[in-house]
């Protein structure tokens, strides 16, 4: 999976959330501040956020940045093998440590 893909993803993500709240995006770019040209290159995936901008977008939803992000699928080279942290997951410590030699 590419930045792209995720891009993409977290674009979709966001355009159906407004789709759901019932915003055009000219509406909701306007309702947390950003460029409405910008916000619609964010929903079709042509941007990489800063979680600066993920995070108003999510104040835009009144939801927190996990809620935002909830469904996108991480690169498959994050997906296995996982520990349990807490509540979060976290890449195994033996695939770090092969990743740093």
């Amino acid at each position: 999976m590419s930045r792209d893909d995720l891009q993409m993803q977290l674009g979709f993500r966001i355009k159906d959330l407004r789709s759901r709240y019932d915003y055009s995006q000219e509406q909701f770019a306007n309702h947390i501040e950003m460029d409405r040209s910008y916000f619609a290159s964010i929903e079709v995936g042509r941007r990489n956020v800063t979680l600066q901008n993920l995070a108003k977008i999510a104040r835009g939803f009144d939801i927190t940045l996990s809620e935002l992000l909830d469904g996108i699928i991480t690169p498959d080279e994050f997906a296995e093998p996982r520990v349990e942290y807490g509540s979060t997951k976290l890449p195994s410590r033996a695939k770090v440590n092969a990743s740093e030699k």
